[in-house]
């Protein structure tokens, strides 16, 4: 492999061109080389649009093509390990678009073909308080939380309120697998931030409206409206998650760790990634610290990628935490269907 990377798309929706493709056109030494999308037309305005000079109708050609050395995968997690392994298999790097897998089965068997090659893979990470990451981390090191007795997480919005709202694919289980609402992405969250990983959980889950618009007809919505989970820390806390897609009136996201010391939070701003707010709340007094964002700790996934393929090491966030997050989705599934603890390492 020259020193020049060729990417290869497959699969190139919303952050493929708001994200990937700007982001990696704009990284000395990488060339758009191809595209393979969900139709041929999609494709070739994508290729147009970035300059990508290839396009296939069958992403399987794409993998042929020996001027790919890295693919990008952006199609929705049905198809992350089948691509995953034609893609290792065909000896190219690997970023794959979270989630990472449909589930923890799905996930092991990506882990799978990695192992014994020395090709670098990534999953796309959360953008939540990413500008606000390096100063959570230098609290959570420093111990000024002390021991962290309770994480919250909330996740509200009115975003299917309207049972006129059409079917979107993440509430098809054929589509999205396991993967409910932000209930994975959120626990990524707090294995980045925390490093507290759920022995077990207990979960309960709704769907308030059963059939939503789906082209000229009605289809089954498959994936819960809302989630509420409470589970326990390996350190001996305990974690509660509250999510839904039907609160009127709702618009935050936030999240919370209260510790023996001190305690943390963040409220997302209008985008994930930037602005939001955090505090910290200290003992004796529990006076208020606000943090601002920090802008150099923005948005730099594509360039963390191309690095680690150029170093020869995994990229951050790497598969095994997408692993560990989809064995957790998968646990809350489990565990509100049969009303019982459902431990995510057993998964």
């Amino acid at each position: 492999m020259s020193n020049s990377l060729g990417i290869g798309f497959i699969g190139a929706g919303g952050i493929t061109r708001l994200r990937h493709a700007p982001g990696l056109a704009a990284i000395a030494g990488v060339d758009l080389v191809a595209v393979a999308n969900r139709t041929r037309a999609s494709g070739e305005r994508f290729a147009a649009d970035f300059g990508v000079r290839t396009v296939y109708a069958d992403w399987r050609e794409l993998l042929t093509d020996d001027r790919v050395d890295a693919v990008f995968i952006g199609t929705w997690p049905y198809l992350h390990s089948e691509i995953s392994e034609r893609a290792l298999g065909a000896g190219k790097h690997v970023f794959c678009q979270a989630r990472l897998a449909m589930d923890a089965a799905d996930a092991r068997r990506m882990l799978a073909a990695k192992e014994g090659t020395e090709l670098t893979t990534m999953v796309c990470p959360p953008p939540h308080g990413m500008q606000f990451a390096p100063r959570i981390k230098q609290i959570v090191d420093s111990g000024t939380l002390g021991q962290i007795r309770h994480l919250v997480v909330r996740d509200f919005n009115p975003s299917y309120l309207d049972p006129r709202t059409p079917l979107h694919w993440r509430q098809r289980e054929s589509l999205s697998g396991a993967n409910t609402l932000t209930l994975g992405i959120l626990y990524e969250v707090l294995l980045t931030w925390f490093g507290l990983r759920a022995d077990w959980v207990l979960a309960g889950d709704a769907t308030f409206v059963d059939e939503r618009p789906a082209g000229d007809s009605s289809s089954a919505v498959e994936r819960p409206d809302a989630v509420f989970v409470t589970a326990g820390l390996e350190n001996g806390g305990l974690a509660s998650l509250t999510f839904s897609s039907n609160a009127g009136g709702a618009g935050e996201t936030a999240v919370s760790a209260y510790g023996t010391g001190a305690s943390l939070h963040w409220t997302a701003g209008p985008s994930s990634s930037e602005g939001g707010n955090l505090t910290l709340r200290r003992a004796p007094g529990w006076t208020d610290e606000q943090f601002k964002p920090d802008p150099a700790a923005a948005w730099r996934v594509e360039a963390d990628f191309i690095a680690a393929v150029r170093s020869g090491t995994d990229g951050n966030p790497n598969w095994e935490l997408g692993l560990e997050y989809m064995q957790f989705v998968e646990a809350v599934e489990r565990s509100a269907r049969t009303g019982r603890r459902v431990r995510p390492a057993s998964l």
